[in-house]
């Protein structure tokens, strides 16, 4: 299976453009790999994993809820510290 990447945003011409330094620090990176299992399973059902770039935690999932549910709790750990980090170096002026 051939890896499909999109190099520029002529495929999602609605997505909005990072404008600032600020919104590429909060930007989050994932890599998502879709596969089948293999042929002798009984039914046909996508697995997949999500990795967070570039700490490399990984999680596997079964369902788009399982990947919905655990790419928010990702963000949310990441916000909460970058929260704490942001206090912290306030803190030192």
């Amino acid at each position: 299976m051939m890896p499909v990447c999109c190099a520029s945003l002529a495929c999602c011409p609605d997505a909005p453009a990072m404008s600032s330094d600020a919104d590429r620090e909060r930007a989050h990176v994932f890599m998502l790999r879709l596969w089948l299992p293999a042929q002798g399973a009984t039914t046909a059902e996508w697995r997949g994993k999500v990795q967070s770039l570039p700490d490399g935690e990984a999680y596997y999932f079964r369902d788009w809820e399982g990947l919905r549910g655990h790419l928010q709790s990702m963000l949310a750990i990441e916000d909460s510290e970058r929260l704490d980090e942001q206090t912290r170096e306030g803190d030192e002026e």
